[in-house]
This record gives structure tokens, C-alpha cells and sequence, in this order.
């Protein structure tokens, strides 16, 4: 039976079955395995392409930052002009109603790069005012905050508080190096 000669319709038949076998197997061992080579390598490129228009984006939020910064890290500040600078930002930021009973230079602090100048606040206000006046010295900017800070009644019966509070802020030292 094997043997026998095919009619060409038989002929046709296995003709066009070894081609379909042919290419089934050319597509699963050849065209599939790049086709998904392909997709995977354009996945990555894609989240590539993703991660640097991101990296650009921070780039240039980091450049606007940095800009709005320059003038608060000068690095040509003497300490004393670090210190007057801070005593006139929270006179600034006292507002109506708190009284300022006095602002005296504390030793400054030093950390790597940096200058941290301090001043002695004491002051007077109702709860609101004195705590507007805190609230108001954390939120200035990134570079002012309150080490510490200590309330107590101004008097008996008074509604009035005395505060002092140790106001901090952060100066560029010289050339990058910290000075005193």
C-alpha cells in the first residue's frame, strides 16, 4: 500500500499538509519565540523611556527648588548676618497682636556643610497669637524650625501666655565648609 503510486489529488493533499506541518513548525520554533523577544524588549524600552521623561521632570522640579533656595543658602553669610537675618525673619512673622519681649543670638550649631544659626525668642500673646506665631515659624520654609520651645501663664488670672522658643535655621557654610 505504501508502495503504490499517489493520484494527484493525493499528491496535492500531502503536498499542502507538509506545508501547513512546515510552517507550524517554523512559526512555533522560529517566529513565535522572536515575536515574543520583541514584545518584551519594547515592554522594557518603553518603561525605559517611562522612567527617563521622569527623571527629567524631578531634574528640572529639583532646578526650580533649588533656585527659590539660593538666596536663603548664601554662602558669604557671616555668622552674625546668619543670626540678624533670623531675628528679622521671626520679628517678621510675628504679626499683630504677639509681642516680641526680646530676641538674643544663641550659639550657633554646625553639621556637615552646613551653619545652623540660632536665636532665643521670647515672647508674649493669647493661646491663638503665640501659637500662630510657632505654626507660622514652622511653615516659613524648609530651612526655619523650632528646636525648642516653652509656654507658661504670663500671670495669675491673665489670659495671656510667656513663650520662649530656641528658632533654628540652616545656612550654606563657606566654599561648602562649615564655619564659625
Amino acid at each position: 500500500m505504501l508502495n503504490r503510486e499517489l493520484t494527484s489529488r493525493e499528491r496535492t493533499l500531502a503536498i499542502v499538509t507538509a506545508a501547513l506541518v512546515s510552517v507550524s513548525v517554523l512559526y512555533l520554533f522560529a517566529l513565535e519565540p522572536a515575536a515574543g523577544r520583541w514584545r518584551e524588549v519594547s515592554a522594557r524600552l518603553d518603561a525605559k523611556e517611562m522612567e527617563l521623561e521622569r527623571s527629567r521632570r524631578m531634574a528640572e522640579a529639583a532646578g526650580r527648588i533649588e533656585g527659590k533656595f539660593t538666596g536663603v543658602f548664601r554662602s558669604d553669610l557671616t555668622v552674625e548676618e546668619a543670626v540678624n537675618g533670623l531675628m528679622d525673619e521671626v520679628r517678621s512673622l510675628a504679626g499683630a497682636g504677639v509681642r516680641i519681649t526680646g530676641v538674643r543670638p544663641a550659639p550657633p550649631s554646625r553639621e556637615p556643610g552646613f551653619r545652623i544659626a540660632k536665636a532665643q525668642v521670647e515672647f508674649e500673646g493669647t493661646i491663638e497669637q503665640a501659637t500662630g506665631l510657632l505654626y507660622g515659624i514652622e511653615k516659613a520654609s524648609g530651612v526655619l524650625w523650632i528646636e525648642r520651645c516653652q509656654l507658661s501663664p504670663a500671670g495669675a488670672g491673665s489670659n495671656l501666655l510667656r513663650g520662649t522658643a530656641i528658632v533654628c535655621k540652616a545656612t550654606a557654610g563657606r566654599d561648602g565648609v562649615v564655619s564659625g
